[in-house]
C-alpha cells in the first residue's frame, strides 16, 4: 500500500497530473478501491463488536458473505 501511494509525497507530481489523463485515471480506481476496502473492515469491524456485544463467543463468517466478499476485493486489487 504504502508503495503504491508513495508518489503521492511528491508534489510536483501529483501537479502534474491532467484531470482527464490516463494518470488521474488510474489513481482514481485506485482510490476507489482503497475506499472499497476500507468500507469492508469498517463493515467487519462492526460486525464483530455487534458479536461481542450480545454475548457470543464465537465468530463464524456472519452470513458467509465476507469470504466471497474478500475474494472479489483481492481480485480487484491484483487485476489493478
Amino acid at each position: 500500500m504504502y508503495a503504491a501511494f508513495d508518489f503521492t509525497h511528491h508534489e510536483d507530481t501529483l501537479k502534474s497530473i491532467k484531470p482527464e489523463s490516463e494518470q488521474a485515471r488510474i489513481l482514481t480506481l485506485m482510490l476507489q478501491d482503497v475506499c472499497s476496502c476500507c468500507d469492508f473492515i469498517q463493515s467487519h469491524s462492526l460486525a464483530v463488536v455487534n458479536m461481542l456485544l450480545s454475548g457470543k463467543r464465537t465468530f463464524n463468517h456472519i452470513d458467509g458473505g465476507q469470504d466471497k466478499e474478500i475474494k472479489e476485493l483481492s481480485e480487484v486489487l491484483v487485476k489493478r
